[in-house]
């Protein structure tokens, strides 16, 4: 077996040789992930969010929202307590709930709550039914609930990562076409390497 000069100009020789299987390689690539994006096992999400103030109170928010009984009522009226092995990606669960419902105290007081769920329609009314809930636990303790902002039906889905899996596939294309060119131009075609 015959030394070769590895340096620089042969790696770049070899990357521009072979630049338009790479392009392709990552074309393909690509297209087979936004396909796979698309399949169930990969639903979209749609989101509605409201915010809420509680006026005139000196308790934690918390314990408006972080309860039990919010989650068991909104999962048995939204959603199915154990789903079949079919709806188990999407169906809201009380195992899910934490997932796919969010309650974030800011710094001004404002309580903003975020559902996602694969129907913008079904988000909204999850959204509406915790905004009944909170304001009959709010009306008990004689305080006042505003609404800052009223939730919507969301348009568009929400961006679930999928820039992260189509660069993660881009680069990982990229690693393992240049690794497998580079040992097939070296090692398999040494004599084609020689002539061109």
């Amino acid at each position: 077996m015959s030394n070769i000069n590895l340096d620089n100009h042969y790696f770049w020789k070899i990357l521009c040789r072979r630049k338009y299987w790479l392009a392709g390689l990552v074309c393909f690539n690509i297209a087979l992930t936004c396909l796979i994006l698309r399949t169930p096992l990969f639903p979209k999400f749609y989101e509605s969010s409201v915010v809420l103030y509680i006026e005139r109170s000196n308790i934690n928010p918390q314990i408006f929202f972080d309860t039990p009984d919010l989650k068991t009522y909104v999962v048995m009226k939204h959603g199915l307590l154990i789903p079949s092995k079919r709806e188990q990606f999407t169906t809201l669960t009380l195992k899910n709930f934490d997932r796919r419902i969010h309650f974030v105290l800011q710094r001004n007081g404002n309580v903003l709550i975020t559902v996602h769920d694969e129907s913008p329609q079904r988000a909204y009314d999850i959204t509406c039914t915790i905004v009944d809930i909170i304001s009959d636990k709010v009306h008990k303790f004689s305080k006042d609930l505003k609404i800052i902002s009223e939730p919507q039906i969301a348009s568009i889905p929400i961006a679930r990562n999928y820039c992260k899996f189509i660069i993660l596939v881009t680069v990982l294309t990229l690693l393992f076409s240049v690794v497998w060119f580079f040992l097939y131009d070296t090692f398999c075609a040494k004599s084609d390497c020689k002539n061109k």
